[in-house]
């Protein structure tokens, strides 16, 4: 009897995000397929679900060519679900994870239309996307009532990309929000506005001119954001702040009169990555900024345990360069393994002996 193959999103980062049905599904499979690119050591996908392995599980590691399209007789392709198939004959049953939504810009996708060309039994449970658990932890609907989302892959080309912000409403409210973080006094020009907007109005945090856009409303402006739904408008905007010096950033088309980029960034406490590709593709940056979701969920809480331990070997190490040996030795292979792990405790635990080690040395 064949094996019964299953495709398990595994959420955005979190393993508390996994559903109780992926769960339940990885603890009773007798191998964990964990997929891998070729320059990249582990795999993500099984960090993010190792809490929940079963000890005798079997993993196997494939390597997956990053690729733009997808043809059925690449090599790498067949060579894994040949093994795949090896498995299932056996009648072992199989799990394969996967980032995110198994049925989303998914390595699984591919994997399932392989697969279901030889007729073996195949379960896909769905797993939680990483632009849905955002607004979940930043407290930001996604969309609501009448909004669009639009969903477009980052190797989409510049025109795709163009349309899609033409006809999407959350551009706009990312930008004043994060200006606003900057301590940027903040001045929204739009004849109506969302309730986002209103509520940081009312708060005193942003100022409203309910207004059509004019180039007097420009005057003192240091830069110009223009997020609005009308390339016309936007583009005179930018013409407009251009002439009065301000510089200009195009959250909506055209995007080429933009003066500067907005890095797309994720922030946990005092961890903040940023990624931006100079203009050239806001859409991958927004892409990349997903991934870095989990690095932040896994290193923020680390983070927080190395603050005391930092002030105390400050006090302690005069120099920068001992700090630096420190550290090194501190953050080794070993430990950090332990943190994508999500194994905290033990590597504090290896910090701190490292800590007592830097005492009887001195």
């Amino acid at each position: 009897m064949k094996g019964t193959f299953y495709g398990i999103g595994v959420g955005p980062g979190d393993p508390e995000l996994l559903t109780m049905k992926a769960v339940k599904a990885i603890q009773k499979v007798d191998i964990i397929i964990a997929p891998k690119t070729e320059k990249k050591d582990g795999s993500v996908a099984l960090n993010i679900a190792r809490p929940y392995l079963k000890e005798d599980v079997r993993i196997v590691y494939q390597v997956f060519p990053m690729v733009k399209g997808f043809a059925l007789d690449d090599a790498a392709w067949k060579q894994n679900k040949e093994e795949i198939l090896g498995f299932l004959e056996e009648g072992k049953n199989v799990a394969f994870l996967t980032l995110g939504d198994a049925m989303f810009f998914s390595t699984y996708i591919y994997v399932f239309r392989l697969l279901e060309k030889e007729g073996v039994p195949i379960e896909t449970i769905p797993g939680i996307p990483a632009f849905v658990a955002m607004g979940s932890h930043l407290g930001w609907p996604i969309v609501e009532g009448d909004d669009v989302l639009s969903v477009i892959p980052a190797t989409a080309g510049t025109e795709k990309i163009e349309k899609a912000l033409s006809v999407s409403d959350n551009v706009a409210l990312h930008r004043v929000e994060g200006l606003i973080n900057a301590g940027v006094e903040v001045i929204v020009i739009a004849p109506e506005i969302c309730k986002e907007i209103k509520k940081l109005v009312s708060e005193n945090l942003v100022q409203w001119e309910p207004k059509r856009f004019s180039a007097a409303l420009l005057q003192g402006a240091s830069f110009v954001v223009c997020a609005t739904d009308d390339p016309d408008v936007n583009r005179q905007a930018a013409w407009a702040a251009k002439a009065m010096g301000a510089l200009v950033n195009m959250a909506a088309p055209p995007l080429e009169l933009s003066d500067f980029t907005v890095p797309a960034s994720v922030r946990r406490g005092d961890l903040l990555f940023a990624v931006s590709t100079g203009g050239a593709c806001p859409e991958l940056s927004r892409r990349i900024r997903g991934d870095l979701e989990s690095l932040c969920d896994i290193y923020a809480p680390w983070l927080e345990r190395l603050l005391p331990i930092r002030a105390e070997m400050k006090e302690k190490l005069s120099s920068s360069e001992e700090r630096k040996a420190f550290w090194r030795e501190a953050l080794s292979e070993e430990t950090m393994a332990l943190v994508q792990e999500g194994k905290l405790n033990q590597a504090e635990e290896l910090v701190r002996n490292a800590v007592g080690r830097s005492w009887t040395e001195s």
